[in-house]
């Protein structure tokens, strides 16, 4: 955007006289780089008289006190409010952050042990840190301290045994959904689902008898069909289709 050489005179004199650079912005309904760049000589180079401004004063944000934890920080427009610790808590959990973060998220070791063998079961940090009202690092580090391993990045979405069997204690006795499972563990729907219902790790228990997949048979000649989930094997099928004359 280009102003013309009355504007040009109008912002220098105006900043000349002691107004900001915003004040001269908002007055004239220009942008601020426009009258910036005006006022420090960026451009209208050519124009003298009145002379640019060699060096404006930078505006200072003043600090403000966090609505949540009460700690200083340089105020945001997104924050509302908040610092960037507690911001970022209210992002990802929705609610606002424990007063007793701030003193370092105060936990017993009976929590702590508690919390240790959900994590061995599988479940994430974030859920067990929302659970606890913790920061996650926070709680990272008290899990380090207590002596429990924290899984790599690429185990994060691995299966084991004891993983499956919580999974499925959850789905078949505790009544928790599918999608409610999927966002706990931080796996796929689909990887979820196999495990639920047997089709992986079916040697693991925790399936109830009435949801176990029993053994398919061909209802024709009684060959078991493994893993084909049609009433005909295929040979039974290639007969009735007229496709071959011996099984």
């Amino acid at each position: 955007m280009s102003v013309t050489l009355q504007y040009a005179r109008k912002i220098r004199r105006l900043v000349h006289s002691g107004s900001s650079v915003r004040q001269v912005a908002d007055q004239l309904k220009l942008p601020y780089m426009v009258v910036y760049n005006v006022a420090t000589g960026r451009t209208w180079k050519e124009l003298t008289d009145p002379p640019p401004v060699a060096r404006l004063p930078r505006r200072r944000r003043k600090q403000q006190a966090c609505v949540v934890c009460g700690q200083m920080y340089m105020p945001k427009n997104t924050a509302k409010g908040r610092c960037s610790r507690c911001y970022v808590y209210w992002q990802r959990n929705k609610r606002e952050r424990p007063v007793d973060l701030v003193s370092g998220c105060a936990l017993s070791a009976q929590e702590i042990a508690d919390l240790g063998r959900r994590y061995e079961a599988g479940e994430s940090l974030r859920v067990l840190a929302g659970d606890a009202g913790c920061d996650k690092q926070t709680l990272r580090h008290k899990l380090v301290q207590a002596g429990y391993r924290i899984r790599l990045a690429s185990e994060q979405r691995l299966l084991n045994a004891k993983m499956v069997i919580r999974i499925r204690a959850d789905f078949y006795e505790n009544g928790v959904a599918l999608p409610d499972l999927v966002r706990k563990y931080r796996l796929k729907r689909r990887t979820l689902y196999a495990a639920v219902m047997g089709h992986s790790w079916p040697h693991v228990p925790g399936i109830p008898l009435e949801r176990c997949p029993g053994p398919a048979y061909c209802t024709r000649c009684g060959l078991n069909l493994g893993k084909h989930l049609g009433p005909l094997c295929f040979y039974c099928l290639e007969e009735t289709r007229g496709g071959c004359d011996e099984k």
